[in-house]
């Protein structure tokens, strides 16, 4: 149940193939080059709204509102930002601030966007990890996991220290 008191299915990938006939399933799925749901080639129009779970909910009506006039059917969001120590320049406020710790209230800004989303017949594809230190992502579990700070990230970075994240991130 969400907050708003709508049920959402969530499934992993291996439980949705298993689930049954892929035909009738909601998520989108590749065969032979093309991607598919419910048993059609899936075709959108999509828009990278990462920080949709960091707006408060009538800015999020907004966009979102003004995303499907513009037929945006494809949303990319983070669905999580994960604490760097400074003096890395990031996403925040973080929604896991420290591991295991979770912000509560970007999780219920994330249920709305999840929700506002479906109510405009929109597909998400939730980013839960990824390599660059601007959202915390793999460099974040490296810092707690070592104690070793990461390689600084400022706003006007040059791409080779760009590059230092991901590389750190990696290890």
């Amino acid at each position: 149940q969400t907050s708003a008191g709508s049920a959402v299915t969530a499934m992993t990938p291996r439980q949705a193939a298993s689930a049954g006939d892929s035909s009738s399933q909601p998520f989108v799925t590749a065969s032979g080059g093309q991607m598919w749901r419910s048993g059609r080639p899936y075709r959108f129009v999509g828009a990278n709204f990462w920080y949709g779970l960091l707006l408060d909910a009538g800015r999020l009506e907004r966009e979102l509102d003004r995303l499907a006039a513009l037929s945006v059917t494809n949303l990319r969001v983070l669905g999580a930002i994960e604490e760097l120590p400074p003096p890395s320049a990031h996403a925040q406020p973080a929604v896991q601030p420290r591991p295991g710790e979770f912000d509560e209230a970007l999780l219920a800004g994330l249920d709305r966007l999840l929700c506002g989303a479906r109510d405009r017949g929109m597909t998400v594809v939730l980013v839960l990890n990824n390599m660059w230190q601007w959202s915390g992502g793999f460099a974040s579990y490296v810092h707690w996991a070592t104690g070793e700070a990461p390689p600084p990230m400022r706003s006007g970075a040059s791409d080779e220290e760009w590059q230092g994240g991901p590389a750190y991130g990696a290890r």
